[in-house]
């Protein structure tokens, strides 16, 4: 990895001084802190409906030249790229009452907005993500938690009602649905952008795991075990361990999820979840929207490297994330993914931006898109690689587990 992080400071022929990724400051400070007690804690200066704000807009010309940004442009054109994990304008949050709690914190749905940024960038794909536990979900001293548990029927009655507006963007003609690897290759091809629809958390399988099924004829193409809420598969990464593992109705649920084709995303399982998966498993997964923990940042939802490994040893690919967890800017978000090959290797890495449902994200608008493949590129990465990590390594997964 040092051969990419020297190149950090020419991104602009040497012009510019980048912030030091070790320099946290007082917000990371806090984070920190928070870190030790195992908390998906919030610095306590931020109000709720700050947690998502992006942190103050970058000046990338300041970091990089026009021509880099240009070669950024003709990199997408020639190569699809993938966005593994995103909620773009908070389309969850579509018909919901202005006075939803939900809709305070996060801002109101701004769907066509964002597609238009996702075309605009040349973005070929991006898996919108239903948000299975959002009726639970409040954000506080402690971070998103869930602040009860489901009523009967509630968990699957949420599922159609997001699994429904993803319908509906694509009957409107806002985007068009792919389902397969070919798909989407064709949809680079026809320069075109799509979308992939992913549930994140398999609450609403509920006790009937032949929900997993009923999802693949939704179209649906991922779906992560859990959330914040731990719900019956197994448990998560920002709560006390209730079953240790994965569930035996869990392994049930990821060989449906096999069976059906349906790409496993064990984004916020605990490593022991997540190993018990790869135990089940007979297809690879993906890890769609992380980081690795550093010495100064450990928070719970970022991954030591041997968790990382393992994700990769079964032949899995994890994403990146521009999260305000370790990173103030751009480049500090480059680094985090060259972190992750230098430990997993460029066949193992992917883009996961959360887009409008991270914290603090350092990068947050597609239009921008191409910024991501020009800082790569300045860095030394090989073009070969630059194509695996915006989009390839998405596509063999997602080709690995269709039937």
């Amino acid at each position: 990895m040092s051969r990419y992080l020297v190149n950090r400071r020419h991104m602009l022929g040497g012009m510019g001084v980048l912030a030091s990724a070790g320099l946290m400051g007082a917000l990371g400070a806090r984070w920190a802190q928070a870190h030790i007690q195992n908390q998906a804690q919030v610095p306590a200066q931020d109000q709720a409906q700050d947690v998502f704000s992006a942190r103050a807009r970058e000046d990338f010309s300041k970091i990089m030249s026009a021509e880099q940004r240009a070669e950024g442009r003709r990199f997408l054109k020639n190569h699809p790229s993938i966005d593994t994990h995103a909620h773009p304008g908070r389309f969850f949050l579509d018909g919901i009452d202005a006075q939803n709690p939900a809709v305070k914190v996060l801002g109101p749905a701004n769907v066509s907005g964002v597609v238009d940024d996702i075309k605009t960038g040349n973005v070929t794909a991006a898996v919108f993500s239903c948000v299975a536990d959002l009726p639970l979900l409040s954000v506080g001293p402690q971070g998103i938690r869930a602040a009860r548990d489901f009523r009967p029927g509630e968990a699957y009655g949420e599922y159609r009602r997001q699994i429904g507006i993803l319908h509906a963007i694509c009957e409107r003609g806002l985007l068009s649905c792919e389902r397969t690897a070919q798909g989407v290759e064709a949809a680079h091809r026809g320069e075109k952008s799509v979308c992939l629809f992913g549930v994140e958390g398999g609450d609403f399988i509920e006790d009937a795991p032949e929900r997993v099924f009923a999802a693949a004829k939704d179209r649906v193409r991922t779906i992560g075990l859990v959330h914040y809420h731990v719900n019956q598969l197994g448990d998560n990464q920002t709560e006390t361990p209730v079953h240790n593992g994965l569930t035996d109705l869990g392994r049930i649920a990821v060989k449906a999820m096999n069976e059906a084709g349906i790409l496993i995303d064990l984004a916020h399982a605990s490593e022991a979840t997540s190993r018990d998966c790869l135990e089940v498993s007979s297809r690879p997964v993906m890890l769609s929207h992380t980081s690795l923990q550093t010495e100064n940042v450990r928070h719970p939802r970022m991954i030591t490297s041997d968790h990382a490994r393992l994700v990769a040893q079964h032949g899995g690919a994890i994403g990146v994330a521009p999260w305000g967890l370790g990173q103030q800017n751009l480049s500090d978000y480059i680094d985090a993914i060259l972190a992750m090959i230098e430990v997993v290797g460029a066949d193992h890495v992917m883009i996961g931006t959360d887009m409008d449902a991270t914290y603090k994200p350092v990068f947050d608008n597609y239009a921008d898109w191409d910024v991501l493949p020009a800082a790569l590129l300045a860095r030394g990465v090989p073009r070969l690689d630059v194509a695996k990590v915006m989009g390839g390594n998405f596509l063999r997964l997602l080709a690995q587990v269709e039937i």
